[in-house]
């Protein structure tokens, strides 16, 4: 019972969102950070398919994940990372999240998966901020070097040196 209580306060209190399901993919546990990204509660989804549950689209291509196929991937390309997703709630909201599925083995058997997700959003907007900012730095990048390709200096510099002489009535150097 302390250990089952101390696991349910660690469930409840991580920032990740964490689903477990059963064998025939019937969602048995949901803390309050996959209930908020789903916009679903515990006591409404307990024992209900995974599938009814969450509609989770692969980012790259918008096609509906399976678990089974996810897993399946995963386990065949010995994943650690996640991979990537969009949640889509009832009401049409989408949350992009990276996800990660590992099973549940008791005494050498599978009893279940665990589904963990995180909201990547700020990940996203970040990265689309720092291109955004790399196109703008290309761009500054390329107009300098047409100028400086165009530019005479010492044509400049003597327009400087006249323009000192004639405005401030001083040579250039003693500007």
């Amino acid at each position: 019972r302390e250990s089952e209580g101390w696991l349910n306060a660690i469930l409840h209190s991580i920032g990740e969102a964490v689903i477990a399901v059963d064998n025939e993919q019937c969602v048995r546990f949901m803390n309050p950070v996959a209930q908020t990204l789903t916009g679903r509660k515990n006591t409404d989804v307990f024992g209900k398919a995974i599938g009814d549950v969450l509609s989770l689209y692969y980012a790259n291509t918008q096609e509906r994940v399976t678990i089974s196929h996810a897993m399946a991937f995963m386990q065949n390309k010995n994943m650690r990372t996640g991979f990537e997703a969009d949640i889509v709630n009832d009401d049409g909201t989408q949350t992009p999240v990276e996800v990660f599925i590992s099973p549940i083995d008791e005494k050498g058997s599978r009893v279940g998966m665990v589904l963990a997700f995180r909201d990547i959003s700020d990940r996203k907007h970040a990265l689309k901020e720092i291109h955004r900012h790399a196109v703008r730095s290309d761009a500054m990048l390329r107009a300098s070097v047409q100028l400086n390709a165009r530019l005479n200096v010492k044509l400049l510099m003597n327009q400087v040196c006249e323009i000192c002489n004639n405005t401030l009535d001083v040579t250039a150097t003693s500007a």
